[in-house]
This record gives C-alpha cells, structure tokens and sequence, in this order.
C-alpha cells in the first residue's frame, strides 16, 4: 500500500511541476485526483481483507482439523480391551439319576 501511494503522489507531484493549471483547473484536478486515491484505497483496503480473511479461515479451519484428531487419538483409544472373565460353571438343574420309560 506504501508503494502504490508513493508512485501515485510521485505522479501527481510530476504532473503540477510541468504543467501550471489555472486556479479554477487546479481544483478541478485535485477533486479528480483526490476521488481517484479514494477509490484506490477502498479497493486496496478490501483486497486487504479479504486476505486476512482467508488466512483466518484457513488458521481456524487447521485448529479445528488438530482438535479433532487430537480427541480421535486419545490415550484411552490406543489402549487394548483387557480379557474377559471366564464365565462361572452352571449349576445342574436336575441331579437325578435317569431310568429308562419302557
């Protein structure tokens, strides 16, 4: 932003050194130059954002991006489930002893 105000001031300083306006012009290229600068800031501002725009987006999204994987791979995920216990006997329902029918 320095650098383009510089060359535009440079220009414009160029310009009232050659050549001599009448009062009435001198004001009428002042406005024009003034307007012009204007515009030039306004568009240089938004380009502006939009870059710091974009590279908060892209800092945000990066921290989300490690946050998430940060609680898929937690300590407790990596840890193996230990063995069951063995199931107890079951106990018999009938302990008689069995004859035949016929």
């Amino acid at each position: 932003m320095i650098n383009g105000s510089r060359i535009i001031m440079g220009a414009l300083g160029m310009i009232f050194l050659f050549s001599y306006c009448g009062p009435d012009q001198e004001i009428a290229v002042q406005k024009k130059v003034a307007e012009r600068v204007s515009v030039f800031r306004k568009k240089r501002i938004q380009e502006c954002r939009a870059t710091l725009i974009g590279q908060a987006e892209h800092i945000v999204d990066s921290l989300l991006l490690a946050e998430a994987r940060q609680s898929l791979s937690d300590s407790l995920m990596r840890q193996r489930p230990g063995k069951p216990l063995q199931p107890l006997p079951v106990p018999a329902i009938d302990t008689l002893a069995i004859k035949p029918i016929f």
